[in-house]
This record gives C-alpha cells, structure tokens and sequence, in this order.
C-alpha cells in the first residue's frame, strides 16, 4: 500500500506526513470534545428535567472553542499537505525533466514523446492525491482507530469490540482489489498512451495524411483507439464503484450494529444514557477515516500506475559523454566499418565506409530504406547504437557531448512523414486497395524517371553542341518512359518476376534505350519487344548467379 521508492525520492516527506496527521488527530480531539459536551448537557437535560443556564453556557463555550480550533487544525493541514503535494510534484517533474535532457535528442528511441507529456501531467497530478491525501490519512485511520477504541472501552466494551471486530474489513477488501485495481490501471494507462501517440503521430502527419486522402482513414483509427481507452476508463470506474459500495456497506453496517448494541445495553441498564448518546453521535468517526481512505486509495492505485512509468523513464540507461567543450580542428566526417540496426534483426546499414573533406556540398542519394535518413540521424546524435568508427575531425562521434555536438552539426527535416508499419503500409495510403505488382510497376517507373531527371541535370552542365549531340537521345528517352507508363497504367503490367528483374538493373531506362537502337519498328512496339527481350535476359542472369551461389554454399 505503500510505494518506499516513491516516498524516498521526497525529501522530508515523512515530516510532513506526521504534521499532518498530528493535526488530523487534534481536529479528532475536537470532535470527540464537542460531542461529549453536547451529550452531557442532553443528559442533565433528561434526568433533572429543568434547564441550567451554567451548563448550556459551558456546553456553548466547549462547542465555539472546538469548532475554532477544528478550523484551525484543519486550516493548518491543508497547508501542510499543500506544501507536500507541490515539493512532490516540483521534484517528480523536474527528475523527469532532467532525466530527458540528459538523454538528449535521442530520447524517442527509449519513450515517446507523447507518453513523457502525459506521465509528466496528469499522472503526476494523481501522485498529487497519493502525497497530500492517501499516505497522511492512512497513518490517521490507524491512529483514529486506537484512539476511539480506547474511548469507546470506556462507555462499552461490548461496542467497542463490535466495532474493532467490523474495522478491519475495509482494509482488508482494500488489499484484495489492489492486485486487481493494479493490473487494470495498467491496462488503462497503456490505452492512454496508446491514444496519445495516435494523436501526435497523426497530428505530426496531419500535411501527409491530407496528400494522401486519407485523413478519415486516421480519424476511425482514432475513434478506435478513443473506443478502446473508454471501456478501460469504464472498467475502472466500476471497479471503483463496487469497491466504494463494499466499503460503505462495511462502514455504516459496522456503524449501525454498534448503535443497535448501545442502545440494547442502555435498555438493559448496562450502561448510562450519556455513554449510549456518545456512542450514537461517535459510531460514525470510527469508520469514516478507513472510508475516506479506501476512496483515496483508487486515486493513489492511478498515480501508482503512473509512478510505474515515471520510474521506467527515470531507470533509462545512458551514457554520458565527458567531453563538454571540445576542439575539433577540422570537420572532417569519416565513416569506417559502420552498421546499424533499428531493432536488432534488420540491418539498415552494413559496414559503411565513407569519407567527406572539410568543406563542399555532398549528397547522398539512394533507393527509399537505404539508410540516408539514419546517416544524418547519427550524425545528430539522434540514433547512438551503431558499430564501427564515426569521426569527426579527431574526434569519436560517440565522445563527442550533445551540446558540443549540437555547436557543429545542423539537421533540417523535410515535410514528409512516415507513420508506423512498414513502407507498403505507408505506401498504400495513396491507394489502400493497391497490389504488390502495382507497387512493384510503380517503383520501376519511378527509378527510370530519377534516372531521365539525372540525364537532364547533366545535359545542363555540357555546351550547346553537346547538347544537340544528345537531344536525340533525349526525346526517345523521354517517349521510352511515357510509354512504359502508360503501359503500367493500362491491363498490361510487367509481372512481378518482370519488375524486379528491371529494378536489379543500375540503369534500366538506358538499357531499354540502347536495346531500343537496335530494332527498326516504331518506339511502342519496339519498347514492348525490348522489354521483354531485356527482362528475360536480365531474369535469366539473376537465376544463373543464384544457382552459383547455392553451389559455392
């Protein structure tokens, strides 16, 4: 029912905890004062028959001073657990903080942007309860207890028996609902996250998703997901309500027994009116402690659920570099035997050699999934776990600290988004019913277009009389391309076998084109002749070498 790592990572957390319950207790104090008075003066009251001024001007002086001081007691332990409920959530926040910056830019790779925003909000708001409310009043219920037991021993020890007997009930069901209560709000908790970085990821790719059309596709995924997060919250919320009935039923069942015996006991002569009149008006104080703590106690379950995850962040390992201001003499960017994998089973990059000088203009550029975009990510500093050797003039890229880092390397992202799954799954967002061959004709397509636009780019850096030397060239290129397009677009695809032979292909659209010279027919014709001819030829090679790889295996 307590969380020690919780407690102790709040200094002075146990001081403040007992000042509130010392409080607690006085303002008790003052209730059992007050009505002790009130039942006197009824006592006097119904056995004299009369009315004593003396007796109503103490009973008047009791109440105004117990009420006052109530107030205070109760004024002066809100101020207490004010002041925890704020160093607690100042002190949680600030290690999360702190946690994060230390980890730096790379921190996405170990939580989500979206779970760190709602861990570091709401469920630091419920350990506000766990803090101010739950941890006080559960040393108060314990106390209260001995307190009115022993009082209650005094009037009837029959009734104080009952209710001592009745009492551990609530703390009991408290523990049976805990295993329960924990495993659910863990659920709930993963269903808010979940929903929350939906919402971000969809929110970040809101300009992608437009393109694309498929916006309302992401908005029933939202609602799905916002389904889902409901009949958690509902679950809870009846777990609660079933725990609150059972503990209410405990709490004034309890309650009523012991009046039931009190005032069987005064019938009986065992006891005076006065003690049964104290029992009567007291019953009730003896259980509304657990009662008010079996319902801070679902609050507590909550934040507990969300100190699970603040520890889960705050456990994150990382190192941190040692070199905080560093001189680097040139920029040189060396890559040497460099691999690097996302989860552990796919390489993304596999002993990469690379080597840029100080100064110029470099691009690299490659097929979609070749590992561009991981380059400069671990050039930035965003992805860390590579193999291999990265330098920096003379520096190790992972010695080098995050802000020294920061002070020499600039990444500028583009507009372009892709969400979670796998490439097919983004790329389907153009056409969610599209095959894998239209998505294999396409992607042939799209190879033999960046291959034109570098024919064109180079054509821009040659003379006039070069360039007439190549228009020819050029236009059949560009016929070649149109063609095949259209041809992917109507009932007569490549196969997928067809595809990828073309894709294996360094130059396919220059391939097609010099085939192409070779025949006399018109541009159509001859572009589906030379096709096949080039697609077969080239599947044909493809099976040879698998074949001499399966020999020399």
């Amino acid at each position: 029912m307590l969380n020690k790592r919780l407690l102790e990572l709040i200094p002075k957390v146990f001081t403040y905890t007992a000042q509130a319950v010392f409080f607690q207790w006085l303002s008790l104090l003052c209730n059992i004062a007050f009505t002790i008075s009130i039942c006197r003066f009824i006592n006097y009251c119904f056995y004299n028959k009369t009315f004593n001024s003396q007796i109503l001007i103490e009973t008047l002086g009791v109440t105004i001073i117990s009420i006052l001081l109530r107030a205070l007691f109760t004024k002066i332990n809100i101020n207490i657990t004010y002041r925890t409920s704020q160093q607690a959530k100042k002190i949680l926040r600030e290690k999360i903080f702190d946690k994060l910056c230390k980890i730096g830019i790379s921190y996405k790779n170990y939580v989500s942007t979206a779970e760190a925003v709602q861990v570091s909000v709401e469920g630091i708001d419920q350990l506000e309860v766990y803090f101010s409310q739950y941890v006080p009043q559960l040393f108060y219920s314990i106390i209260s207890v001995i307190t009115l037991f022993i009082l209650f021993s005094i009037f009837s020890i029959k009734v104080a028996i009952v209710f001592i007997v009745c009492v551990p009930i609530i703390p009991l069901s408290i523990v049976l609902i805990q295993k329960f209560a924990k495993r659910l709000l863990s659920k709930y908790w993963n269903s808010y996250t979940n929903l929350g970085d939906t919402f971000l990821e969809n929110i970040q790719g809101l300009t992608t998703l437009k393109i694309y059309g498929c916006d309302e596709q992401k908005h029933i995924e939202m609602n799905r997901n916002a389904e889902l997060f409901r009949k958690a919250t509902m679950k809870v919320l009846i777990m609660q309500l079933n725990s609150i009935s059972v503990m209410d039923l405990v709490a004034f069942g309890g309650s009523a027994i012991g009046i039931i015996i009190g005032i069987l006991e005064f019938k009986n002569g065992n006891i005076a009116l006065l003690n049964m009149l104290i029992i009567i008006l007291l019953s009730a104080e003896f259980f509304i402690p657990l009662r008010q703590l079996g319902s801070f106690f679902h609050i507590a379950m909550n934040g507990a659920s969300a100190a699970d995850k603040i520890f889960r962040i705050l456990d994150i390992e990382h190192i941190e570099n040692e070199n905080k201001n560093i001189l680097i003499e040139n920029y040189n960017i060396n890559f040497k035997n460099v691999s690097f994998s996302y989860d552990g089973n796919r390489t993304i990059l596999n002993n990469i050699n690379i080597a840029l000088p100080n100064k110029g203009l470099f691009t690299l550029v490659g097929k979609s999934g070749c590992g561009k975009s991981t380059i400069a990510s671990i050039l930035t500093g965003k992805l860390k776990n590579y193999s291999g050797s990265i330098k920096l003039g003379n520096m190790e890229l992972s010695k080098i600290s995050e802000n020294a880092l920061m002070d020499i390397v600039t990444y500028i992202p583009h507009n372009g988004y892709i969400f979670k799954g796998t490439i097919e799954y983004n790329l389907k967002m153009g056409k969610s019913n599209a095959t894998k061959n239209e998505m294999l004709n396409q992607k042939v397509c799209d190879k033999m277009q960046a291959e034109l636009d570098e024919f064109i780019a180079e054509l821009k850096t040659k003379s006039s009389s070069e360039i007439i030397e190549f228009a020819y060239e050029l236009i059949y290129k560009e016929d070649i391309l149109q063609s095949f397009d259209f041809d992917i677009r109507g009932n007569n695809p490549l196969t997928n076998e067809q595809a990828k032979a073309l894709l294996s292909l360094k130059n396919p659209l220059d391939y097609l084109y010099q085939e192409w010279l070779e025949c006399d027919s018109s541009v159509l014709d001859t572009l589906r002749l030379s096709n096949d001819f080039a697609i077969d030829k080239q599947i044909e090679y493809l099976k040879l070498r698998a074949g001499k790889e399966r020999e020399c295996r």
